[in-house]
């Protein structure tokens, strides 16, 4: 019943897996295969060819979008008269919220302290003392993709070994809604007359603007974002990982199969067939999910594999 209301830690920091089959897949559903890469969101590795050619020394830039930084910024007199009970209250809260996310690396608490309370509205429009304003730091990965000059040469000729590799350029951040002071959301304490109706509702500001993109169905780890009793609209991308079917030894026939195939996974075409359209639907999945996010603030619409 705590979901989502006061408790936002996990209670269980990393996804459990039951088997090294399991981790594998999971890695290769989520991007995550070369860690030393990884980089937040989903941004797979590798990708098909997907109909348009890669010539030897085609060097075009591309762009994939991934979980933005999120900032809270709470606007706070310094002087003047004495801060209203509202106001310390969310104040008070804010702090406890930033304590209790420390374990995101993607979002970041800042209290703005100005001279006055007609100051706050110079920062963001709206804003009084005790404010919050949320704001969406967009981020996104440029890469290019590797000529077939540079891939391994295969004798097999499957699908799955003619992917193109993503070469990470850099992963680039757009500053221009903080730079123009343009809020994502804002949340009032004065709005709410009830110290429970601002802890409540503060909390559920922080747990919506905090959600990840899409998460990764796993109850222990993202039931306080996904669960708790208001957020009641579920968009879920069923995966039916027991169609790839484990090998408890890695078969032979498996060994020139490269770019990103799992490891304790068997190969079949059939099985080729399925990851690759796994995988596609995954992309655009998230995607989706990216757009639908930066456009409808207001909703509360949760993204689950």
């Amino acid at each position: 019943e705590r979901y989502g209301e006061q408790l936002l830690r996990p209670a269980q920091a990393r996804y459990q897996h039951q088997s090294a089959f399991d981790k594998e897949m999971f890695e290769f559903y989520t991007g995550l295969q070369h860690s030393d890469s990884a980089i937040g969101g989903f941004f797979h590795p590798y990708q098909s060819l997907s109909g348009h050619e890669i010539r030897e020394h085609d060097v075009h830039t591309y762009t994939q979008e991934i979980d933005p930084y999120i900032l809270f910024v709470q606007c706070r007199s310094s002087k003047g008269k004495s801060v209203k009970e509202d106001q310390s209250k969310a104040r008070q809260l804010f702090e406890e919220l930033a304590e209790e996310m420390m374990h995101r690396s993607d979002v970041a608490f800042f209290a703005l302290e100005v001279a006055n309370a007609k100051s706050c509205s110079g920062w963001f429009p709206k804003m009084s003392d005790g404010a919050i304003a949320a704001i969406r730091i967009k981020r996104g990965v440029n890469y290019s993709i590797t000529s077939p000059k540079e891939m391994t040469t295969s004798s097999d000729q499957s699908v799955w070994s003619q992917r193109q590799k993503r070469v990470i350029r850099n992963v680039t951040t757009d500053w221009n809604d903080v730079k123009r002071r343009i809020p994502h959301a804002l949340f009032i304490p004065s709005e709410y007359l009830r110290e429970e109706d601002i802890l409540s509702n503060l909390t559920k500001f922080a747990v919506i603007h905090t959600t990840p993109t899409v998460m990764w169905f796993d109850k222990s780890r993202v039931a306080q974002f996904a669960f708790p009793k208001y957020r009641t609209i579920h968009a879920v991308l069923f995966i039916d990982m027991a169609l790839g079917y484990e090998s408890s030894t890695k078969p032979t026939s498996t060994k020139h199969i490269r770019n990103g195939w799992p490891e304790n996974l068997s190969y079949s075409v059939e099985t080729e067939g399925l990851l690759l359209d796994q995988q596609r639907a995954i992309q655009m999945f998230y995607n989706a999910a990216l757009q639908y996010r930066s456009q409808h603030k207001d909703d509360s619409v949760v993204f689950l594999i």
